[in-house]
């Protein structure tokens, strides 16, 4: 039975407003009964405070696609928001299909990725403060790249586009390097502000210490009982996709890991029983639901981990900023042969002790719908048991609770 709609709350005007903002970091700070880290908490105080800047138009402001080279703008002193996360926060206040609607009037397909029609409806909303340039990297698929190349128009803005190659080697490194490097110095005449070696040195060092405690949360994780909520750990994709070189990362991940380490000890689980512990791939829905309160709660099913928090790139050096940045990107696990991403899996289904893989398939992501048969065939060839979940992370309007929950249970009475 598809869930009731519950009563607005929240309209598009209230977004651009500061009120708006600083009523709910008071509300993240101060819910009764929160079961979050203090770390998410933090994590929440840094996404909500970005975008409270933006509004203000405290700094010039930069539009990307996830997964940008956000080292750079952070040694720019610039306000990276991002398209996809911003409309997964717009899809967790229940606006998700307001916006989805506003692009499908304006004949974007609805067969498309909901993430970027649903941030080209907040462009065509003039929800986003004016953007100083907009940078799209082809990492994951082609229509995040024309999305940001839409917004420029609207935005009469420069457009930066970062070709990733698909190969990974140093020819395909020093490309990339090139690219960032230009992007740099042009975004540094756009915005006057100046860009320093130092800067640009501090900026991955701060990158650094955060992989450094992020390396260590995903460590303790690997505990029984899982110490952490795995929907909650989903929500950390912000970081990864935008957060690395800022102060606020570091902070974030450096609380984490001594939360999760005094879990540890005390062997917490915030689930208290821990029937079943899952490898989780992809993303979320991020609209209202109580799919994770079922699977979690209800069915006491651990997510142990996801693929989103695996830190896939290795140290970054101060002293090569733009060759390191660019490194980064090219190490990206959700591009490149198959093969590698699926010895991968392998290795955390192995590294975490789950009984089961689930695959949450995004409707209208070709690349993550591509993949999965290889992934399943892959598992499977290894007796992991595998369930594919086929759900909208912004829209609701085809979430049927009594469905998903059913094909849940029959997952798991396998794995019993």
């Amino acid at each position: 039975m598809k869930k009731k709609s519950q009563k607005r709350m929240i309209t598009k005007d209230m977004l651009k407003t500061k009120s708006f903002y600083l009523k709910s970091k008071l509300l993240n700070r101060s819910r009764r009964g929160d079961p979050r880290l203090k770390s998410t908490k933090k994590m929440v105080d840094m996404v909500l405070n970005l975008n409270l800047k933006a509004i203000q138009q405290e700094k010039p402001i930069t539009l990307t696609t996830i997964l940008s080279p956000s080292e750079i703008l952070y040694a720019l002193d610039l306000i990276p928001i991002c398209a996809e996360t911003t409309a997964s926060f717009l899809a967790s206040f229940g606006l998700g299909d307001d916006f989805l609607t506003i692009a499908e009037k304006h004949f974007h397909s609805p067969e498309t990725c909901s993430f970027l029609r649903c941030a080209t409806g907040a462009v065509m909303d003039n929800l986003f403060p004016q953007p100083a340039a907009v940078i799209a990297t082809t990492h994951l698929c082609d229509a995040g790249a024309k999305m940001i190349s839409y917004a420029s128009q609207v935005y009469d803005c420069e457009y930066f586009l970062i070709d990733i190659p698909q190969e990974k080697s140093e020819e395909a490194i020093d490309y990339v390097a090139r690219q960032l490097e230009e992007m740099a110095q042009r975004l540094s005449e756009l915005t006057g502000r100046k860009l320093s070696k130092e800067k640009l040195a501090k900026a991955i060092e701060r990158s650094n210490e955060a992989r450094r405690y992020a390396l260590q949360a995903n460590e303790l994780r690997q505990s029984i009982p899982a110490p952490m909520r795995g929907s909650e750990a989903l929500s950390y994709l912000y970081l990864p996709g935008i957060g690395f070189g800022s102060n606020e990362t570091v902070e974030i991940y450096r609380k984490m890991a001594a939360e999760l380490e005094r879990r540890v000890a005390k062997k917490f689980s915030p689930l208290e029983e821990e029937r079943h512990r899952l490898l989780w791939l992809h993303v979320k829905p991020y609209f209202p639901n109580r799919l994770f309160r079922y699977l979690e709660k209800e069915k006491k099913a651990s997510i142990a981990f996801e693929e989103v928090n695996h830190i896939f790139w290795p140290e970054l050096d101060p002293e090569q900023p733009f060759r390191s940045v660019a490194q980064k990107l090219n190490a990206n696990l959700f591009q490149g042969p198959i093969d590698s991403y699926i010895e991968l899996l392998l290795n955390l289904v192995e590294k975490y002790k789950v009984d089961g893989v689930v695959h949450y398939a995004h409707w209208g992501c070709r690349w993550n719908y591509g993949r999965m048969p290889n992934v399943k065939e892959a598992l499977q060839a290894k007796g992991i048991p595998f369930l594919r979940l086929d759900l909208d992370s912004i829209s609701s309007r085809d979430y049927f609770e009594g469905q998903l929950n059913s094909r849940i249970d029959t997952f798991l009475d396998m794995l019993s």
